[in-house]
């Protein structure tokens, strides 16, 4: 077995050395993980085990990976407890390749969804049948889309406020389970990048067994960190079936692969999947009250006691959150709002007990009703303890509102009262029925309201009662809070009594808002003919009312009955008819549809228009033939039914136009061929197209024309010969061009393949060597060339010399079109040798094209042959021509070149307008240069929109003046257990050992204010310094601004003078330092730390106040 893991190890090393992998694994970091591993394993193995290592990530791919293979492939060497097979195809999913393994471990796998159903199907067998699933880290970064299996491994990943280059508190919730042996303390300290997990079930099916501390204030002071943070597990384990699941988070930072205590971890975790170590799985309920600490929060509270509005909200952000979380436990709740309600009767800020009553609105209970009630009698507090008691859904909240809504007064009354509404508070509607009466209108407002939200028999009696009996000014608020009862009653599905009041409230002596209302509450209620009811209103109905009528009807359930509105159309007004018609397309209703037909022949045109416009909506191939007649034969309606014919859904809708072309009239199949176009019709069996190349034959020019129009959007590869065919027949010009046309996209429809382009490619070859005719010839030499396969490039460079002058333009012309640059060669000898002035332009067009395309050659030498370009034409116009393309470049050597020409009168313009579209990609890695010819531009030129676009550049150039590009540079540096960004390298020593390097050219030329680690470094969990000597004339306050990607330390004259231990990416000035810069030489150095991906960083000194210091120097050597 030995000989058989020394060989997986030695493939583990090859796939981390591959390109494809993100890091590498040293021979020394093999070493640590060697060291690290246990001896032994916790438990003999029942039988001999093999593990299937998975490593597929479909998005991000963790350094990591590599490192987690070598360390479980050398793990089964040292413990003999299994042996390893890697793989990362899904075709390991394959039932019988399963069979083979008794685990399988998810290393660092991101995406997966299994979309193979048989896949899904294998893998949950698999475990419930007996056999096991371990997960690390980046496997719970999966199974997004197949909810089984996120249950399966616990959740899913929810993003990680805990990043990989923090050290974190963690808390092992049982030391003493089987699985928890190898770690020597119940609480540590580690640097990995922890997951927030979405769990799904796994408190119900798991056993967590560790935890990040959610009382550790390290962990909750995290950038990123939610209000729901608290239950945080990191491993956990599982029975499935007869199977067994274990998923740790440790795992994102490669260091943790020679962590002692992880590694015992993980073994005794793989051994309880492989069903060899038997471990407690019964699942344990989240703790809550170990999550909080009452201690901060008591200090949250006493620090809101001195609330004022206005100043910061974090205390009561932190206090909120807390509560938000012991809600969840009725007896830490308990306790918790004993201390809010101490709160409130405390002498805190009036402003600081707002926020209480606001968060009690949500958690309050009982407990804090006598309170709260008491704070009613307040002015000062009579608002908010109000709110708190609206929310409070205990009896003894209602009853402290009811009683406070008789003795208070004034706008406080108003506030209760409302409150007693909202709570639709049915004990209050006697006391509420009195206070109708008030003297006070807005009491008296406040109790109609509130009975209409309330809206139980007494309260609509009470309304309905004084409505009868109301005063004209005060009917409105009684109409409106009955007509709101009505909507409650609705919303209850009490339908009769809604109903009830509905119809009286359309009653015609009523404000058209309620009326309309009142009949949209009828419609709804759909108790009797309410399309009799809607059609009545139409024809007899006030304007206003019946404009309402059409929204009505748009709001309808699909399945509510409106056929009797359907026949009633054309009694309607036409107005009504086009309104009715432009709501209905929801609705696939044969009657409707026939309605539609019939209204098309209306004689109002707005009606027209508007049945033409459902028909396309709701019609099918059944309509198809008169769609075609009307937009073939009726003026007035042919676009509204040209519309209506492309509009048309169904399967069957193609196959229907196709069909009736044969027997159509010369302008009915002239429609039913451009709708086919149009519709781009999906044509499976080819049968459309062959109908379109019948109609391609026709002895009708337009009928050809069209059809092989229509054929570009419809064709394949399949009728490539017979058009073909056709282009060896036509003698029109403007067929000729269609055909040329129509054969390309034939060719390239459902997209481009060798053996398409070939097999197309020798049918237009056979038919150029058939024909003799010229233009048919220059035709298919067109077309070959915009197939562009390599087969037919003889033939067109052999035709340039033919001595038909009009073939020879042709072959000129099509290699100019040629897809890529192989033909350039030829055409630079038309350009050189030719005195064709057609010839010569068409060569340079195709010429330029073709030196500006995506090619592998330098920047420098593409540039090399624009130089070359020009130097060939003969003249102002090629000369323009080749200006064009260059502008295209993106390299400072086109950029130099371009700038040359601004000297040539006649190309002045054109030579501006190359520079400026190449400053864009060369200001960058060469700003001075740049700046000085943009600004000669922004003098000189003529052209507005060109000098705007200058200037543009001119500020971001200056935006980045002034970073520093000179360094020294040391590194990388990595260390095996330590925390890098704070461990002392030997730049940071006072030996004076460290080995430093010049920056011998910019390190990223788009951006050159960056040093770009990852292109001098790569590397992966390491550090890495900056040094550099700054000269200044003398003493002086200055700021060093700072971007790094990730973590930065800074130094000025070997004085630590900034730490920050960040994960982000490079943004200029991200950290702004207030320094002291000493006369004459100053040293700086950064020190850059990597946690995976890429790194960087820039600086550079400013004035205080942000702008240049003129006499500052940098240098790599202090003189």
């Amino acid at each position: 077995m030995k000989s058989f893991v020394c060989s997986l190890v030695a493939a583990v090393f090859l796939f981390a050395a591959s390109p494809a992998a993100s890091a590498q694994v040293t021979p020394e970091q093999v070493e640590k993980i060697k060291q690290a591993l246990p001896d032994k394993p916790v438990k003999k193995p029942k039988k001999d085990r093999k593990l299937l290592i998975f490593t597929l990530s479909k998005t991000y791919k963790h350094d990591s990976i590599p490192f987690a293979s070598t360390a479980f492939t050398l793990m089964s060497e040292k413990t003999g407890a299994f042996t390893v097979e890697l793989s990362n195809d899904m075709a390991a999913f394959e039932k019988a390749n399963l069979a083979r393994f008794d685990a399988i471990l998810l290393n660092n796998t991101t995406s997966l969804t299994f979309d193979n159903p048989k896949y899904r199907e294998n893998l949950l067998e698999f475990v419930k049948n007996g056999k096991g699933l371990m997960g690390i880290h980046a496997a719970s970064d999966n199974f997004y889309t197949w909810p089984e299996a996120a249950e399966l491994i616990g959740g899913y990943f929810d993003g990680h406020p805990w990043v990989g280059n923090g050290t974190w508190q963690v808390k092992v919730d049982e030391p003493g389970h089987v699985c928890n042996k190898g770690f020597s303390s119940a609480s540590f300290r580690l640097s990995d990048e922890i997951y927030r997990i979405k769990q799904f079930n796994l408190r119900k099916n798991s056993r967590v067994i560790v935890s990040l501390d959610p009382v550790a204030s390290v962990n909750m002071k995290a950038e990123g960190v939610r209000s729901t943070d608290k239950d945080l597990p990191i491993s956990w384990l599982r029975d499935y079936g007869k199977g067994r699941v274990f998923y740790c988070s440790f795992g994102h930072n490669p260091a943790i692969y020679w962590n002692k205590e992880i590694l015992a971890h993980y073994l005794a975790g793989l051994q309880f999947a492989f069903g060899d170590l038997e471990a407690e799985t019964t699942p344990v309920p989240f703790k809550i009250g170990s999550a909080l600490d009452f201690d901060e929060f008591d200090k949250n509270l006493a620090s809101l006691a001195d609330y004022k509005y206005g100043q910061s909200l974090a205390d009561h952000k932190d206090i909120r959150e807390f509560v938000t979380f012991a809600s969840q436990d009725k007896k830490v709740m308990d306790a918790v709002e004993a201390k809010l309600i101490s709160f409130l009767q405390s002498d805190a800020s009036v402003d600081g007990k707002q926020l209480i009553c606001h968060l009690l609105a949500s958690f309050g209970s009982k407990k804090s009703v006598n309170t709260l009630s008491k704070m009613l009698y307040d002015s000062s507090t009579v608002e908010m303890a109000r709110f708190a008691l609206e929310g409070i859904q205990d009896a003894s909240a209602g009853n402290a509102l009811r009683e406070a809504a008789l003795k208070l007064h004034g706008d406080a009354q108003v506030g209760v009262i409302n409150a007693l509404g909202n709570r639709k508070d049915e004990k209050a509607v006697s006391e509420l029925s009195k206070l109708m009466n008030s003297e006070n209108i807005a009491v008296a407002d406040a109790a109609i309201t509130a009975l209409g939200k309330i809206a139980n028999d007494q309260a609509i009696a009470e309304l309905k009662n004084a409505r009868q009996k109301s005063a004209a000014d005060r009917r409105p608020a009684l109409t409106f809070s009955l007509l709101n009862a009505a909507d409650q009653l609705l919303a209850q599905k009490k339908i009769t009594e809604a109903h009830a009041i509905y119809k009286q409230l359309f009653a015609k002596q009523e404000a058209h808002p309620i009326r309309y209302a009142a009949l949209r509450g009828i419609v709804q209620c759909n108790v009797d003919d309410t399309g009799a009811l809607l059609i009545e209103v139409l024809r007899n109905d006030t304007p206003a009312l019946r404009q309402g009528v059409a929204m009505i009807v748009h709001d309808l359930p699909a399945d509510q009955d409106i056929r009797g509105i359907v026949a009633a159309l054309p009694s309607l007004s036409a107005a009504d008819q086009a309104r009715l018609l432009g709501v209905m397309s929801a609705r696939k209703d044969a009657e409707l549809l026939k309605m539609a037909l019939q209204l098309s022949k209306s004689d109002d045109a707005a009606v027209r228009e508007a049945a033409f416009e459902l028909i396309g909506k709701i019609g099918d191939e059944n309509t198809v033939s008169y769609l075609a007649e009307v937009a073939a034969n009726n003026k007035d309606d042919a676009t509204a039914a040209r519309k209506a014919l492309v509009a048309l859904s169904g399967d069957q809708v193609d196959s229907k136009i196709a069909s009736l072309l044969p027997e159509a009239q010369k302008e009915t199949r002239l429609q039913l061929i451009n709708s086919l176009r149009m519709r781009r019709a999906f044509d499976k069996d080819g049968k459309i197209a062959e109908m379109l190349l019948q109609s391609a034959m026709d002895e009708d020019a337009s009928i050809r024309l069209a059809s092989l129009r229509a054929l570009q959007n419809i064709a394949d590869a399949r009728q490539v010969e017979t058009l073909t065919g056709l282009l060896l027949k036509t003698s029109d010009e403007k067929e000729r061009s269609t055909l040329e046309t129509t054969i390309v996209a034939a060719v390239q429809k459902n997209g481009i393949t060798e053996e398409k382009n070939q097999s197309a490619t020798k049918i237009v070859m056979n038919a150029y060597t058939q024909t003799k005719d010229s233009e048919t010839r220059q035709s298919c030499m067109m077309v070959l060339a915009k197939i562009g396969h390599d087969s037919s490039l003889p033939v067109l460079t052999k035709a340039m010399s033919e001595s038909d002058a009009a073939l020879k333009t042709a072959a000129i012309r099509a290699l100019s079109e040629w897809p890529n640059d192989k033909p350039v060669q030829a055409l630079e000898g038309i350009i050189r040798d030719s005195d064709n002035v057609l010839d010569r332009s068409l060569a340079m067009r195709g010429y330029v094209r073709m030196l500006g395309a995506s090619s592998e050659r330098p920047e420098e030498q593409t540039a090399g042959l624009f130089e070359e370009a020009l130097k060939l034409a003969r003249n102002d116009s090629e000369k323009k021509m080749v200006l064009s393309g260059l502008s295209n470049q993106t390299s400072y050597q086109a950029f130099v070149l371009a700038k040359t020409q601004l000297a040539v009168p006649a190309l002045r313009d054109e030579a501006e307008i190359a520079v400026v579209q190449i400053a864009e990609s060369t200001l960058g890695a060469h700003p001075e240069e740049v700046k000085a010819v943009l600004q000669q531009i922004l003098a000189e030129s003529e052209n507005a929109t060109l000098k705007e676009d200058a200037q543009r550049y001119i500020n971001r150039i200056e935006k980045f003046e002034g970073f520093i590009t000179l360094w020294q540079l040391s590194g990388p540096y990595t260390h095996s257990t330590a925390d890098i960004f704070h461990y002392e390298f030997p730049p940071e020593k006072a030996d004076g050992n460290a080995e430093w390097t010049n920056m011998t050219e910019i390190s990223d030329k788009t951006t050159p204010w960056l040093v770009n680690m990852t292109n001098i470094y790569g590397g992966s969990f390491c550090a890495g310094y900056m040094r550099v000597y700054v000269w200044s004339e003398k003493e002086r306050e200055a700021q060093l601004e700072l971007g790094s990607n990730d973590g930065i330390r800074a130094w000025l004259n070997d004085k630590l003078i900034h730490s920050n231990d960040a994960s982000r990416g490079v943004t200029p000035a991200d950290d702004v330092v207030n320094i002291n810069l000493n006369k004459g030489w100053n040293t700086l150095m950064l020190k850059i730390n990597q946690t995976g991906g890429s790194w960087g960083a820039c600086a550079r000194i400013r004035s205080l106040e942000g702008s240049e210091i003129k006499d500052l120097k940098y240098q790599l050597e202090m003189k």
